[in-house]
């Protein structure tokens, strides 16, 4: 049984209990859910645009805009309220200090990115967190800052996580639409758009230098990007630094980039966790099936892998860049590949 509280610009309530009004209605929302065992679902009906900090920081306990439990934070749902349209939300900050987050999902929602923020959903850095799932909000920048475009990235998993993201729509990023570092745990992207990015559509990584290894596989399906620009850095439209596991790309496109459409990439600058300590690979195991890719201002090769000790190829259809495909060399980095098998 699910307690549900519902969050309006002037307060929340618990059921069918009064409400209490409150500044920074949504995190004292889920400071009060927090009273409760029973898996809670926080239902806003408001546009609220109150940055709030989840878990912490450390020393945040009396600020209102902090929302933190006596343990970490689980079984926690965050959803808008209305079926015309997405109630809009202000940037979502993770932190481990006060106890953290075990698990939450955020779903139906426009999340927004305040001025002078970097994303609307962040995780802290050198923290690890537990497992955020996203499900059909879309992400939107405000102002004239990050090259015009109002945010940075859209989620900027900094400190490692365990991360879904379904059904979920991106406007414009300074860099990319999705940047996670060293997931801990199966990673899904699924049925995500973006477009018009300054660097890559999403960027998955596995680098020491972001803490714990990544483990598990990563899933991305069914997402579509197009007119990915170069003003923001380097990278391609669909962009990983390591797996562990398995990582697998299915019916995924990528339509007029201005870089490359999909790199594996072994990072010489940061480094990349090599699969085991005999096995100077990357990648354990890439599998690509139906990718389209299609450009005639591709200025990399559209699809590029390095360091993958098994990689399968199948359903592709792939035209620009300077070639179609292109394994080892100098973009993707100096790991050599090993089994490469199209079916």
């Amino acid at each position: 049984m699910n307690i549900n509280i519902e969050v309006a610009k002037t307060g929340f309530k618990v059921g069918r209990q009064p409400e209490t009004q409150t500044k920074a209605p949504l995190a004292a929302a889920i400071k009060e859910a927090g009273k409760f065992k029973e898996p809670v679902v926080i239902t806003v009906t408001d546009t609220i645009l109150d940055g709030i900090d989840i878990g912490g920081p450390a020393g945040y306990q009396n600020k209102s805009n902090c929302a933190f439990w006596d343990r970490p934070i689980e079984n926690l749902t965050i959803k808008g309220g209305r079926s015309l349209f997405k109630p809009a939300i202000s940037n979502l900050r993770f932190w481990n200090g006060l106890n953290g987050v075990k698990s939450i999902t955020i779903k139906d929602l426009e999340i927004v990115n305040g001025l002078h923020e970097f994303a609307p959903i962040r995780t802290s850095m050198g923290e690890v967190h537990g497992h955020i799932t996203i499900e059909n909000c879309s992400f939107k920048g405000i102002g004239g800052g990050w090259l015009g475009r109002g945010m940075k990235w859209g989620i900027r998993g900094h400190g490692p996580a365990r991360w879904t993201i379904v059904n979920c729509k991106f406007e414009p990023a300074q860099e990319h639409s999705i940047y996670i570092d060293n997931p801990q745990g199966n990673l899904l992207i699924d049925r995500c758009t973006g477009s018009k990015n300054g660097r890559t559509f999403m960027q998955i990584t596995n680098r020491p230098t972001s803490g714990l290894s990544q483990f598990g596989d990563i899933t991305v399906k069914d997402c579509t990007c197009s007119e990915i620009k170069k003003d923001g850095g380097g990278g391609s439209d669909y962009t990983f630094v390591g797996c562990l596991g398995t990582l697998s790309v299915t019916n995924c496109s990528s339509i007029n980039t201005n870089n490359g459409a999909f790199v594996a990439w072994t990072d010489t600058t940061n480094g990349t966790y090599p699969i085991s300590s005999s096995e100077d690979f990357s990648f354990n195991k890439i599998i690509i099936k139906n990718f389209n890719a299609t450009s005639r201002i591709a200025e990399r090769p559209m699809l590029a892998i390095s360091g993958s000790k098994y990689t399968e190829l199948s359903g592709l259809s792939i035209d620009g860049g300077q070639c179609n495909i292109r394994f080892g060399g100098d973009y993707g980095g100096p790991r050599k590949n090993g089994t490469i098998e199209f079916k």
